[in-house]
């Protein structure tokens, strides 16, 4: 008969051994003989860990945990499994008993910043994995950890710095060149981006999302053969690689490629099967839909973008993700509340004097990619493209953390000096990007709720606000997989954002001290000299020829439109909603229109253009 620890050994013996049963059935006999055994009851544990009992595993470990209260590995097992649980708030609970016990375990600190960010908590989690770096500054995973999280909040070149770390401790971690080239990407620095891809296909030759990744780049850039051929080695390395099939058929719908038979049969399987997560299969929808929308078959295209639409509804839903109209509502009732004409007086001198800005907004699809574009292409600007994150790290700065910690709160600035300061460093940012351009066009779609802010600080800026056949842009959006914009997915959401983005801009109109150019997609495409020489004259610059090749303009574009705007202007986009016109109901509603014939429809809804061919409207 062996005793308790003799017990104990052995089976600690056969743990080590693989031999889990015969391990489990001996540490349940050492707690026959000793109840109190935290140590067996944590061996427990371990054992339905790796078996994949988590229900299991925390009773075990929350057993020995409170046996032995001092012990930080038993809460850190406990609390990576409440995190396996998908209980985040635990786990963290747990984590921090662990660091209570011992505050120097830089393990508990690298979990307690996995549960934070799991948390949404970000700027705790970057706290933690601090004191995990700091505590063992070798641990790639407390850098690689680090880094994503400064991407989920907004800060690329942290990140950037953050995975470079990680090059350097592990040079052959694939994964940490990828994040790299994801990281430096979002940085715009495309080319840099690309040798990190490249780099990780190096050290992993089968990386389907590197090579997925790496095609993205090179599509942006301009390059669509190179890209073509790297999204067909991401199917090649992964058959079911959702996204390979999405991103090419971009390149489909803009007639820059066919799918071969035997990819359009895999795509029609992969698209029937419904595996995968949502999000996958939704996009896998999009892609089948482009194929049918080239070919005609409307019908069938449109059932296709219906439910991929409601695929990434239930995802958005299951992540409480999803567009809230009258939070929406709410939110513009309180810009428009707060940055009225009596704020503009008070706030008249507190700008910096520059006329480097140029805001394009529109929402989306109403051809803000193409009026950048053809700006861009004059030797005086600098094209910025989206730059997302600057908003709320402007807001952030101006000292709206203060707003249940929402950087997208808005809220009148708070002093002459902060908005000084504020508005020296990004105009700081801009002459960064621009290198000595005399302009430079920032294009995020968002920044119409930023007006307020942005007129502020740059009274002599300029806005060209873009305008787009409603029932174009909504279908537009409809049949885009617009992961940015959770408005996009339903047709009744895209016609209240964009009645809620024209009530704003009207707002603007009334009270804003910058100058706005309205510039109207069809009118553009028209006219594109005339409208184009209105464009640079309202900028302050003299008329360029190479504004009229802007499909020649080199420069990275990074947004739905890579492709058209690199091919000359046509007009096939236009009215592109009758070929759905049978599924527009949710859509008309939503935008107060009637059902019925284009002309009912613009002569009802006033559809623009509301202003002469050759003289565009201007306020100054």
């Amino acid at each position: 008969m062996f005793t308790a620890e003799e017990t104990l050994q052995i089976a600690k013996r056969y743990l080590r051994e693989g031999q889990l049963d015969a391990a489990r059935h001996l540490f349940r006999q050492v707690l026959e003989l000793q109840p109190e055994r935290a140590d067996a009851f944590h061996f427990l544990g371990d054992i339905a860990l790796q078996t994949g009992e988590l229900s299991q595993a925390r009773e075990c470990f929350q057993k020995a945990a409170e046996r032995n209260p001092d012990c930080a590995v038993y809460w850190n097992n406990l609390g990576c499994t409440y995190l396996q649980i998908g209980n985040s708030r635990e786990a963290a609970a747990a984590f921090e008993q662990a660091l209570r016990a011992r505050p120097d375990y830089p393990a508990a600190y690298y979990n307690l910043g996995m549960a934070y960010h799991q948390l949404g908590e970000l700027g705790q989690a970057l706290v933690c994995y601090e004191q995990a770096i700091r505590l063992n500054p070798s641990s790639a995973a407390a850098y690689l950890s680090q880094g994503k999280t400064f991407v989920a909040q907004g800060d690329p070149e942290a990140a950037a710095a953050s995975f470079e770390h990680v090059c350097r401790l592990q040079p052959h971690n694939a994964d940490a060149s990828y994040f790299l080239g994801l990281a430096l990407e979002k940085m715009g620095n495309l080319e840099q981006a690309a040798e990190a891809y490249r780099q990780a296909l190096a050290l992993r030759p089968t990386f389907a999302v590197a090579a997925n990744s790496l095609g993205k780049v090179l599509e942006e850039q301009g390059l669509f053969d190179d890209a073509v051929d790297h999204y067909r080695q991401a199917m090649h390395f992964q058959p079911d690689f959702a996204w390979s099939y999405y991103n090419l058929s971009y390149l489909v719908a803009a007639q820059r490629y066919d799918f071969t038979p035997t990819e359009l049969r895999q795509l029609e399987a992969l698209a029937a099967a419904g595996q995968g997560s949502l999000k996958e299969q939704s996009v896998l929808c999009f892609a089948l839909a482009a194929v049918r929308d080239r070919q005609a078959h409307y019908d069938e295209a449109f059932a296709l973008y219906r439910r991929g639409n409601e695929l990434m509804m239930q995802e958005l839903r299951a992540h409480n993700r999803g567009f809230d109209p009258e939070k929406h509502r709410a939110r513009v009732d309180h810009i428009i509340a707060t940055f009225d004409a009596a704020y503009f007086r008070k706030v008249e001198s507190w700008g910096r004097d520059t006329n480097l800005p140029v805001f394009v907004l529109g929402v989306p699809r109403s051809g803000t990619t193409l009026v950048e574009q053809i700006l861009s292409s004059h030797p005086a600007v600098y094209g910025a493209g989206e730059l997302p994150d600057d908003m709320p790290r402007m807001m952030r700065a101006l000292g709206n953390r203060e707003a249940n910690g929402d950087p997208g709160a808005h809220r009148a600035l708070p002093s002459k000096a902060v908005a000084r300061d504020v508005a020296a460093d990004y105009l700081a940012r801009l002459e960064r990007l621009g290198a000595g351009a005399r302009r430079v066009t920032v294009k995020t779609l968002d920044n119409h709720l930023y007006l307020g802010v942005l007129a502020t600080l740059f009274p002599g800026a300029r806005v060209i606000y873009c305008q787009r056949d409603p029932l174009d842009v909504g279908v537009s959006c409809y049949c885009q997989s617009f992961q940015e914009f959770p408005f996009s997915w339903s047709l009744e959401d895209i016609g209240f954002y964009y009645r809620q983005y024209e009530r704003l801009m009207a707002h603007w109109r009334r009270v804003l001290p910058v100058a706005i150019l309205d510039v109207c997609y069809e009118v553009l495409i028209a006219h594109p000299e005339a409208t184009s020489r209105k464009m640079l004259d309202f900028c302050g610059l003299n008329w360029h020829e190479r504004c009229l090749a802007f499909h020649k303009n080199p420069r990275a574009v990074r947004t739905a439109s890579t492709v058209q705007v690199r091919q000359p202007l046509s007009s096939k986009s236009i009215g592109r909603w009758k070929k759905y016109e049978a599924f527009l109901a949710p859509l008309l509603q939503a935008l107060r229109m009637p059902a019925g014939g284009q002309q009912t429809v613009r002569e009802r809804s006033g559809f623009l253009p509301k202003f002469p061919v050759y003289s565009l409207m201007q306020k100054r």
